[in-house]
């Protein structure tokens, strides 16, 4: 099975006040034995460029500026492009960084292969790669897999700003609500704010005013350990009214806006001392979550206030560890 060329070009507008990195997507290129559809190839692009928008400091061009430069320059785009066509195209699209990937498709299966390459140096860096099924001639699971890819492209280049605002519960700066009543408390001691819920019901849960500027687009994490991990053992977070994240042995739960999210492949494990680091990712009005590194949701919530919570289930030992603000360029 022969390997062809889909060129993509990432290209990004700056829409904040700080440079963002230009990217941007180019139809699919096959070879003349494939069997890949026209349809299947705008399917392709289009989801690469919406995965592009959900990186932080990155933004596609639209689909029809970036065909008209191509029109009427009449760039050749057949596989390959040569360092002088790369500088050119960089300089007229204002694109960062062009990436080409290979897309291979059988009756059972598809592959896609990309790379990212410099445009001011036209160098390649290291690539990504996916497999997936095909079912009833369909690319299944197509949407996850631009994801997947794009995240591991450029999800390292996101840009960030140099202001870091840790809580490492030294000293309780920002003012956790503790307390302590029979099977269940809240305490800040050994550099750590331990939540303790011996019941077999209910939370047990510490508030707190974050100092957070909502205006700014910024990534937000907490670091959890639980001390074992039982069978309704569970952590999670509350922010912006009813908006939460539950994490447990089985499953992770997410309520964002009118969003209600259950997802298999993010829980906790059994086991002591089992790390939970979750991520609240704001990017205008667009809030992305992962629970230790799989996105659980992206969906758009307005946040309006700076309350938040964090919270343990029944027969939970937790400890915060750590939280995290990074403001995001």
């Amino acid at each position: 099975m022969k390997h062809f060329i889909l060129i993509s070009f990432l290209l990004s507008a700056s829409v904040l006040c700080f440079s963002q990195k230009k990217v941007a997507v180019l139809e699919t290129v096959t070879g003349e034995d494939s069997n890949v559809t026209s349809l299947e190839k705008a399917i392709i692009r289009g989801e690469l460029r919406k995965a592009i928008f959900r990186v932080d400091g990155f933004e596609a061009i639209t689909r029809t500026d970036l065909d008209q430069i191509f029109q009427e320059q009449d760039f050749q785009y057949t596989g390959s492009v040569p360092k002088d066509q790369i500088h050119r195209l960089g300089q007229m699209s204002g694109a960062d960084y062009l990436c080409i990937s290979t897309l291979n498709k059988s009756e059972s299966q598809f592959y896609i292969e990309a790379y990212l390459i410099d445009v001011s140096t036209g160098e390649i860096e290291s690539p990504a790669s996916q497999f997936g099924v095909v079912k009833n001639g369909n690319m299944a699971d197509l949407y996850e897999i631009c994801q997947i890819l794009i995240k591991e492209l450029i999800g390292d280049k996101i840009v960030t700003g140099g202001e870091l605002i840790e809580e490492t519960f030294d000293k309780n700066t920002w003012g956790w609500t503790t307390f302590s009543h029979d099977a269940k408390s809240v305490i800040v001691a050994n550099d750590e704010l331990r939540i303790t819920n011996y019941a077999n019901r209910g939370t047990t849960q510490s508030d707190v005013m974050v100092p957070l500027d909502l205006r700014r687009n910024f990534k937000m994490t907490f670091n959890f350990v639980i001390q074992e991990v039982k069978m309704q053992s569970s952590v999670g977070i509350k922010f912006g009214g009813n908006n939460n994240v539950t994490v447990n042995s089985h499953s992770c739960i997410c309520h964002v806006g009118s969003s209600n999210k259950s997802i298999n492949d993010a829980n906790i494990g059994k086991g002591r001392n089992q790390p939970v680091v979750i991520d609240l990712i704001k990017n205008g009005e667009n809030l992305t979550i992962l629970v230790n590194g799989i996105e659980i949701c992206n969906e758009i919530c307005a946040l309006s206030t700076n309350q938040m919570s964090v919270f343990a289930g029944a027969n939970t030992l937790a400890m915060l560890k750590k939280v995290t603000i990074q403001y995001i360029r």
